[in-house]
């Protein structure tokens, strides 16, 4: 069962929403509803929801306010933004925050529901692996744990690396100390939070250059994350050894060969 608080200052909205997760949702949920950010914070203290579904513009407190209050406490591990406000500048906050997901009202059924999905699969793994290290012995239970935060670390980072992604982000959303996420990457892969994104990128931004030879490489560069496009061949050259361009007419060059090769054979 997943356990959700929805926080609107309009109770239309509120009601309207709860019933209709309650009524389209196909899993077991527990829906508590607040209508304004004090209200939600005091009943977090007690209902300690799964995900907390909350709008942006409310009285007194907003939403981004309720989700740093949130965050702050430990009061909740997932939140979800469902707002008439798509500015650029929530947006960004929100992604600074943690939040799982964006939506805009008036929001898609099928889209929200499947996002709630997705956000329980992640609390149910999350019930499962504490579960299975309490009754593992302690050397195999610590080493589980490890393998299975440092998946998901390293899940999130892949999946979200083109962004401008920060290490309290991604300790955020997997629910541990960044110190802590910080330390887990450096034993794991031997590299730092930041030199391990960088890796990401670069083997993301080799395989682009190689299959796109007609992707201009300032291009390449906003697709894996960097704005300047300056940084990007710095940071490229020092992880792949030659610049973009180098490494696209170097593997371009091997790329044809061994297309030669099998067509030869093919003949």
């Amino acid at each position: 069962m997943i356990r959700l608080l929805i926080v609107d200052d309009e109770p239309l909205i509120v009601r309207g929403l709860a019933n209709m997760i309650a009524h389209e949702y196909g899993r077991p949920t527990q829906i508590d509803t607040a209508y304004d950010g004090f209200e939600a914070l005091r009943l977090m203290e007690t209902v300690r929801p799964d995900l907390l579904i909350t709008d942006i513009h409310m009285p007194e407190m907003d939403g981004l306010e309720l989700i740093r209050l949130t965050k702050e406490r430990k009061l909740c591990g997932q939140c979800m933004i469902l707002t008439g406000y798509g500015e650029f500048q929530y947006a960004q906050t929100a992604l600074r925050y943690g939040v799982m997901d964006y939506f805009l009202k008036p929001v898609n059924q099928t889209d929200l529901l499947q996002a709630i999905g997705r956000i329980q699969d992640i609390v149910e793994q999350t019930e499962t692996e504490l579960q299975q290290s309490e009754t593992a012995p302690v050397g195999a239970a610590n080493a589980m744990r490890s393998n299975k935060k440092i998946a998901l670390i390293e899940k999130y980072i892949k999946k979200h690396y083109m962004r401008d992604i920060s290490l309290q982000e991604v300790s955020e959303s997997v629910g541990l100390n960044p110190n802590y996420v910080s330390g887990l990457i450096h034993k794991e892969t031997g590299t730092t939070f930041v030199q391990y994104v960088h890796r990401v990128r670069t083997t993301k931004a080799k395989a682009i250059l190689v299959e796109n030879p007609d992707v201009a490489v300032d291009l390449v560069a906003v697709q894996v994350g960097y704005e300047n496009s300056r940084q990007f061949f710095k940071i490229f050259k020092k992880y792949a050894g030659v610049t973009p361009g180098v490494y696209r007419e170097q593997n371009s060059v091997a790329l044809m060969e061994e297309d030669s090769k099998l067509n030869t054979r093919e003949s």
